[in-house]
């Protein structure tokens, strides 16, 4: 089956390279603006910053374990080979940001804003993704165990490959979920994926859990 069209995420809309200058290693400060740097090897950990706004930047195998990055924005953003434990990025907005061979355990974004944003060959473990809102999302090839969407909302979001485990939905608000050819594992909130895109594999495979939930009760004739 062909995907639709308007199940179909925009891309990062990333402008052409440009020469990025060097991070000169300073800790990262509240509020601060860095346009055009390139974060490399970076340890980025234990660090308060929020509001930061971070503009056409590079992150290239950094750490961002327990930072405090509440309410910062990622635009034009590249993040490869980063990790990122315990990181707050609640009430962040990323727009336009392709992340790449990533790790995320226990990221909180909570109330965050992604718009046209891509993860591929990530990991995502126990990312809160509560209050979120997510338009024009793509995950491919990703590994998404225990992701929390409760009270979310997802539009043209897209997950291409991917492996979910034990997903919360709940309270979630879907519209052209493609969920198509990944590996669905729902824990709670069957109720919210109206408003999904499912192959009929993934449909037979769900039809036990959905029946549960409509109070549906299965008996062959004998």
């Amino acid at each position: 089956m062909a995907r639709t069209d308007t199940a179909t995420p925009q891309p990062p809309r990333l402008p052409q390279r440009r020469p990025l200058d060097d991070h000169d290693g300073a800790a990262l400060e509240p509020g601060e603006e860095y346009d055009g740097v390139r974060f490399a090897d970076a340890d980025l950990s234990r660090q308060a910053a929020p509001d930061a706004r971070f503009i056409g930047c590079a992150l290239a195998r950094c750490s961002l374990d327990d930072s405090g990055l509440q309410g910062s924005s990622f635009v034009e953003v590249t993040i490869d080979g980063t990790r990122s434990a315990a990181t707050d990025l609640a009430d962040a907005q990323l727009t336009d940001v392709a992340v790449a061979d990533s790790r995320f355990a226990g990221t909180e974004l909570r109330g965050a804003v992604l718009k046209r944003v891509v993860f591929r060959d990530c990991k995502l473990d126990a990312v809160n993704f509560r209050t979120a809102s997510l338009l024009d999302v793509a995950f491919e090839r990703c590994m998404l165990d225990e992701p929390d969407f409760g009270s979310a909302t997802l539009r043209r979001v897209r997950f291409d490959a991917c492996r979910l485990v034990a997903a919360d939905l709940s309270g979630a608000k879907l519209e052209d979920v493609d969920l198509r050819g990944s590996e669905i594992g729902i824990d709670r909130g069957y109720g919210s994926l109206g408003g999904a895109i499912v192959d009929t594999m993934q449909l037979v495979a769900l039809a036990p859990a959905l029946a549960r939930h409509l109070g549906i009760t299965v008996l062959d004739q004998e």
